[in-house]
């Protein structure tokens, strides 16, 4: 049986986290910092997990989820893992795209109640599998 361990990181609860929870089992949600990055690297070393699923919404604290994003992306622990960036607005969509150009980024547009929210969990879970 696989285990997708899901690591969310977002200055605040929102409908992402629901959305995240709802779909996987195993979601860790955390404020995102150098000392939480840290345990995350240190829980899949004890637990031998070899690669997982990040989530950064940037919403609320986005000068520090940059330097957040960067610190990430440096990482080579976690470079293989499926990376995705929500809750930005579709206008702040190619800049955070440019900026981390291995994330997939994810604005919604429109009603979020309307957003097909499953079909980029489902993408999610797919790009999980395939980073090997």
């Amino acid at each position: 049986m696989k285990r997708i361990m899901v690591h969310y990181f977002a200055w605040q609860e929102d409908e992402w986290l629901d959305e995240l929870l709802d779909y996987f089992t195993d979601v860790h949600a955390l404020i995102p910092s150098p000392q939480t990055l840290a345990i995350v690297k240190e829980q899949r070393r004890e637990e031998g997990i070899d690669k997982g699923i990040i989530v950064v919404n940037p919403a609320g604290g986005e000068e520090q989820s940059k330097a957040f994003l960067d610190l990430l992306t440096a990482d080579e622990a976690l470079k293989r893992d499926p990376l995705y960036i929500v809750g930005i607005s579709e206008q702040e969509r190619a800049a955070w795209q440019e900026a981390y150009p291995r994330a997939k980024v994810v604005a919604i547009t429109g009603f979020a109640v309307e957003f097909d929210y499953s079909a980029v969990l489902a993408r999610m879970e797919s790009d999980w599998e395939a980073a090997g």
